[in-house]
């Protein structure tokens, strides 16, 4: 039975997979970008982008 790839003797995860998924719909909902390119050889590169409200500061940051 295959498992998710924690430490041996795990159960099976049901979310298994699910990983690309919820990313690409996190990044959408913030209205960024998701792509892939082939790494030949050896796989794939994932990058993303997001916006950046730079009006956006806390009480912290300000002081600072």
């Amino acid at each position: 039975m295959p498992t998710s790839g924690l430490e041996s003797g795990s159960r099976p995860n049901a979310w298994h997979g699910h990983g690309l998924s919820i990313c690409r719909s996190m990044i959408d909902a913030h209205g960024g970008q998701l792509w892939v390119t082939a790494d030949k050889g050896r796989g794939a590169v994932f990058q993303f982008t997001v916006p950046v409200d730079r009006g956006y500061v806390t009480a912290e940051r300000s002081s600072a």
